[in-house]
């Protein structure tokens, strides 16, 4: 899972793709986290471990994690624990992907399969301003 997310990742696309110079303002605003915020980040990383895991091996690893390092701030890392419902949860998420998976690779055989990959969005986004946008901005 990486560190550093990308000032215009994916996820942030709604609010940069309305407004491309609200990517840089975000930027500016330091990251605050909470219980809610970690957890969300260690179940990230253990449904992406487990994704990892089957497309190297084509097999759902059995063993659960107990704990999953996770990203503190300043290349600090956490132990968080990896409780029942975390991991039937990343289990679910892991159902759905194989899915897709097999029903990408039956509709072509040489479906590339990628995780966490960084796209380059600079052909459809150049970061010209959207008509003022900056009305749009509100940070709390």
């Amino acid at each position: 899972m990486p560190e550093v997310h990308a000032m215009r990742s994916a996820s942030g696309s709604h609010r940069w793709l309305h407004c491309p110079p609200s990517a840089k303002l975000e930027a500016a605003v330091s990251d605050k986290t909470s219980s809610y915020a970690e957890e969300g980040t260690a179940a990230h990383a253990v449904a992406e471990l487990r994704l990892r895991h089957f497309l190297r091996t084509g097999k759902v690893a059995k063993k659960r994690l107990k704990s999953i390092s996770i990203p503190r701030q300043m290349g600090e890392h956490y132990e968080y624990p990896v409780d029942d419902e975390m991991w039937e949860a990343t289990g679910r998420y892991l159902d759905v992907c194989i899915e897709k998976i097999n029903a990408a690779r039956k509709a072509s055989g040489d479906a590339k399969i990628m995780v966490e990959q960084r796209l380059d969005f600079s052909a459809w986004v150049h970061g010209q301003e959207i008509m003022n946008c900056q009305n749009k901005i509100s940070l709390k």
